[in-house]
């Protein structure tokens, strides 16, 4: 497990510690304790795009990318859960769904967006 306590001023060592690696991951909403789990292929392109305030932007459904907007990049930890071969993801992924029960991810199912899911009004 690696935690970095800020996001926003840890941006340029998270993006670099995780290329090319695949992996689970938690994003922490410090005020609110709230959190989300994900899932990457590539943690360093996914946090490329959450990096991205117009990608953020785009995916308005999104409640962690509206989250990381309402209370800003430096309230958030993150927490890389485990790195692991991409063929574990989405099993990894519900373990944690399971076991940790996130407020922000609205699919409690791993790989359901990935799948397919079009989330709707």
């Amino acid at each position: 497990m690696v935690v970095y306590l800020d996001i926003y001023s840890l941006k340029k060592i998270i993006l670099n510690d995780n290329k090319g690696r695949s992996g689970i991951y938690m994003l922490t909403n410090k005020v609110t304790k709230d959190f989300y789990i994900g899932q990457s292929k590539n943690i360093y392109n996914r946090f490329l795009n959450y990096f991205n305030p117009a990608y953020i932007k785009r995916s308005n459904n999104s409640i962690i990318g509206r989250a990381l907007v309402k209370y800003g990049y430096s309230k958030f930890s993150l927490t890389i859960l485990e790195y692991c071969d991409k063929s574990n993801l989405t099993t990894r992924e519900q373990y944690y769904l399971d076991n940790l029960k996130p407020v922000y991810n609205i699919l409690k199912t791993a790989g359901a967006y990935s799948d397919g899911f079009i989330h709707t009004e």
